[in-house]
């Protein structure tokens, strides 16, 4: 081939031999040598996204499902400002994320040409490695340089601190790859040949593991403690090969779990026997009697920080003293950890659980816990039986009719909040994927079309959980749902507009009459024509039954099924009152009926 063939051919050469197995892309005319090099490639599979901030979160739903990288490919200009956000979930989230932006040459920069921007430092401070390419050159040493570096980025994406890279690939025009013609074509097949010969550059995944002596503090720290809790926020999927070490750390220290739906430990069926649960407390700690009578006097979080206002509600009622095990970051807003241990969590729990000795805890605040947990599940199941059809019952009917193994992304705002409120975790045994980094409702659809794409290798259905806004914020991320074969269902909770903002302080706040729209944008919306758009099967449902109907039907059949449950627009801030009385009747009554120190 020619020179920039070849230079093609070699950068897509080193994707796969570093661990690139998916290439999501986007049109463009300066990514073209890139582009035809990666189709051609047989260990490499194409994903064509149109939009590039769809591209990008589609990338970043493969990623966190699959837990190897995911490398996205666009041409010059704005485009790769399109990945911006999901560079930055990416960075957030340490998620494997391998950025080729297709590049002008450095010669045209600053000069008024066409399409060319300073692209190198677009996502500064955000990669954990960032590199021009340079352009092609037909040397020996430069195809070595340009697989070498390939290989870094792939390595430093998913090693010890995974997250996103940037690769600056510079490229003149002619841009498509054809037979050598001049001395210079052939010297670049000379070159390139040479380096094919030579074996592939070997990069072990490295394990941060945990000090020694940060493990045996908390160890004993838990052997003094008589009302200890695990604590699990947002974890990855991946996160699910150290839940069983999680589960036996919590029955053999009786040590009481409190997992958020996205933690990877909620929603884990029969693995969950034998551990001493706590799955209300989101609900309790809102309380002021759930606070006073079931205050632990030592939290271990597990993962990133829990996103439930309860569990903030509690940290900041009063002091406890509190471990982190996170696997990246600094998972302490509050900024009152006793201490932050930062390494793998499989090596950190399993060494935990060796320093783990007999111990006695307080009977009867484990007492307390299992009675409030029955009552507060109990005042669920009221409100979902007397209010109408709302936000809680959607979140409910969801979890209830997925099967076993499956996947359920969430979307942020409410339904991620719903999930951990009302929805116990014996209603399913489903991997959550959530987009938890920055938390932001960018991308939530295209991204959760990546989680399908890779769950559904395996036949795996999943399901879309997300609100209306944040539907319609990506409503393009349904292009990238047409490809996908396996049951892929996304239901939109349809409340006509950001009903959060309904339980946040602006809306007791003295704002002008109807300015909380400002907030809630309500839109009036119904979303058909966009499934239709798109292709994709449609429903809407008024009705728990008729939203469980509708979801068997979508994950009996390949490809995507919208299902839009129309509910009351302030269904979400009257059930969480109704909760909130009903449940601070019922521990002000229970609670103190019951033997034992509170505090």
């Amino acid at each position: 081939m020619n020179l920039v063939g070849e230079w093609g051919a070699c950068l897509a050469r080193a994707l796969a031999e570093a661990g690139v197995r998916n290439v999501v892309v986007s049109p463009g005319s300066r990514s073209t040598p890139f582009l035809l090099a990666c189709a051609a490639h047989p260990e490499l599979t194409l994903h064509v996204v149109i939009d590039e901030r769809a591209a990008a979160f589609f990338a970043l739903g493969r990623a966190r499902v699959e837990d190897r990288p995911v490398a996205l490919l666009c041409t010059s200009g704005t485009a790769a400002a399109n990945y911006l956000p999901a560079v930055i979930e990416a960075d957030e989230s340490g998620l494997p994320l391998v950025v080729v932006t297709a590049d002008r040459p450095a010669h045209l920069l600053h000069c008024g040409a066409n399409q060319t921007i300073e692209q190198l430092s677009l996502f500064t401070g955000r990669t954990r490695f960032t590199a021009d390419l340079g352009e092609p050159r037909p040397t020996e040493s430069a195809f070595r340089g340009l697989r070498r570096t390939v290989t870094r980025a792939v390595h430093a994406a998913s090693g010890a601190t995974p997250g996103p890279v940037h690769l600056d690939a510079r490229v003149d025009k002619p841009l498509e790859p054809g037979p050598a013609v001049t001395p210079e074509d052939f010297a670049a097949e000379a070159a390139a040949e040479s380096v094919r010969r030579r074996a592939p550059i070997r990069s072990a995944r490295s394990v941060r593991v945990p000090p020694a002596d940060a493990l045996d503090r908390i160890a004993r720290a838990l052997a003094r403690s008589s009302r200890p809790v695990i604590v699990a926020g947002p974890q990855l999927p991946r996160a699910g090969a150290v839940r069983d070490g999680v589960f036996d750390l919590a029955r053999r220290g009786r040590i009481p779990l409190l997992a958020e739906a996205t933690s990877q430990l909620r929603f884990a069926g029969a693995r969950r026997d034998g551990v001493p649960l706590f799955d209300a407390f989101a609900l309790a700690y809102r309380c002021p009697s759930g606070r006073e009578a079931l205050r632990p006097d030592l939290i271990l979080q597990i993962g990133a920080y829990p996103i439930s206002r309860g569990y903030e509600e509690l940290l900041r009622s009063a002091p406890v003293e509190r471990f982190v095990l996170a696997p990246h970051g600094w998972p302490d807003p509050v900024g009152d950890a006793a201490e932050v241990v930062v390494a793998d969590l499989g090596p950190t729990v399993a060494a935990l659980l060796e320093r783990l000795k007999p111990v006695h805890r307080d009977e009867a605040f484990l007492s307390r816990l299992e009675a409030a947990d029955a009552a507060l599940h109990g005042i669920i199941e009221g409100v979902l039986g007397e209010e109408p059809f709302g936000e809680a019952a959607v979140a409910n009917a969801v979890v209830r009719s997925l099967p076993p193994g499956a996947t359920l992304a969430v979307g942020n705002s409410l339904p991620v909040r719903e999930l951990s409120l009302v929805c116990p975790g014996a209603l399913g045994d489903v991997t959550v994927v959530s987009q938890r980094g920055v938390s932001g409702i960018d991308g939530l659809v295209a991204g959760a079309a990546g989680a399908a794409s890779a769950a559904g290798a395996s036949g795996t259905p999943t399901l879309l959980y997300l609100g209306d806004v944040s539907f319609l914020h990506d409503v393009g991320g349904l292009m990238a749902a047409r490809g996908i074969e396996s049951p892929f269902v996304v239901v939109v909770s349809n409340n006509d507009g950001g009903r959060i903002f309904e339980q946040l302080p602006v809306a007791a706040a003295d704002i002008p009459r109807g300015a909380l729209e400002l907030f809630t944008t309500p839109h009036g919306l119904s979303f058909g024509p966009a499934a239709e758009l798109y292709g994709h099967r449609y429903a809407e449902v008024t009705d728990a039954g008729a939203l469980r109907a509708a979801i068997d039907r979508g994950l009996s059949r390949p490809g995507c099924t919208v299902i839009e449950a129309k509910i009351p627009q302030s269904s979400a801030s009257r059930e969480l009152d109704s909760l909130t009385r009903g449940a601070e009747e019922a521990l002000a009554s229970l609670l103190p009926a019951m033997e034992g120190p509170r505090s």
